[in-house]
């Protein structure tokens, strides 16, 4: 999707743009302690963290460009269970 925005944006190279991009289900996973779909935001997050770092390579340049990369508000998770993220035959730090 960032990809295809910046496409549709920069199809008008004489106007400026800005472009929010939002992974915004890392949220709703740490509202319900799923770790698993958490940190699959997370990464989907970094490609598109990529797609722009590579479209600002290839089609413009870094003095021109700004990239910011924050949290729009920053979630918790509760571990009930901690031993369960090491394999059965490790030990529990």
């Amino acid at each position: 999707m960032t990809r295809a925005a910046l496409t549709v944006l920069s199809a008008r190279p004489d106007q400026k743009f800005a472009l929010f991009v939002e992974a915004g289900d890392v949220d709703f996973a740490l509202h319900k302690n799923n770790l698993d779909n958490a940190v699959g935001a997370v990464y989907s997050g970094e490609a598109a963290i990529k797609v722009v770092i590579d479209w600002v390579s290839a089609h413009s340049n870094w003095d021109a460009s700004v990239l910011i990369v924050a949290a729009d508000h920053g979630r918790y998770l509760v571990l009930d269970e901690p031993a369960a993220l090491w394999p059965v035959s490790a030990k529990t730090p």
